[in-house]
């Protein structure tokens, strides 16, 4: 059975080129990590912070790399603080994985030499139409209450963005709707979201802050 995130990721490839349609993705799938733990039962959201018990293990290395940060990071950290330190190489880690199951090759480039592109197109699309066809029951709301990792995955699709690229347009509109009521509910989502936007308003600050420099320099 596929993890959580790597779900996520299969939903946020493209099939054909291999490119990730989310800038969010590294956090998302750091938010799938908390997801699958929590389910598990191998982390606790007490107080609105993160609590987890040295030296416990789960069957996957990558998850168990994330408890051990949440459990070794001494004082319990919120979702979103520890989500912040999380996202950078999560795509390659959870890409090579998709790789080594045989529903993706990954693929490597330079562009101008010197930037190194990771892409991974799809070569067995079996399990993401399955897990696609999960997140439609839900956004349709089809046979009753979801499972609750096909609804934390909706509400992370929703988070990182991904939303209007499954279900874009004046149809979409319905299942983007219900996405963002499940993404309200969950505090994975709700933390992803955070960062998110506290990125973004960073990068705005940043923009600005150059223009501002620039046009003095050309005054």
């Amino acid at each position: 059975m596929t993890s959580l995130p790597e779900e996520l990721l299969l939903l946020a490839l493209d099939d054909e080129t291999g490119s990730v349609h989310s800038d969010a993705i590294g956090l998302g799938l750091a938010g799938a990590q908390l997801v699958e733990l929590a389910l598990g039962g191998h982390v606790v959201l007490e107080g609105g912070r993160l609590h987890a018990s040295a030296g416990d293990r789960t069957d996957d290395p990558l998850l168990n790399a994330a408890l051990a940060d949440i459990a070794t990071n001494g004082k319990p950290a919120k979702p979103s603080a520890w989500l912040s330190s999380r996202g950078r190489g999560m795509v390659s880690a959870y890409g090579a994985r998709l790789a080594e199951a045989g529903l993706v090759k990954h693929q490597k480039s330079k562009t101008l030499g010197v930037i190194t592109t990771h892409r991974y197109p799809a070569t067995d699309t079996s399990v993401k139409a399955e897990v696609r066809a999960r997140l439609d029951a839900v956004v349709a709301q089809r046979g009753g209450a979801p499972d609750p990792r096909t609804e934390a995955l909706a509400s992370l699709v929703h988070a990182i963005g991904l939303a209007r690229r499954l279900y874009g347009g004046r149809d979409g509109a319905g299942a983007r709707k219900e996405l963002r009521a499940l993404a309200e509910g969950d505090w994975a989502a709700r933390a992803v979201s955070r960062e998110i936007a506290k990125a973004t308003a960073a990068i705005t600050a940043a923009v600005a802050a150059a223009a501002v420099t620039a046009a003095a320099g050309s005054s």
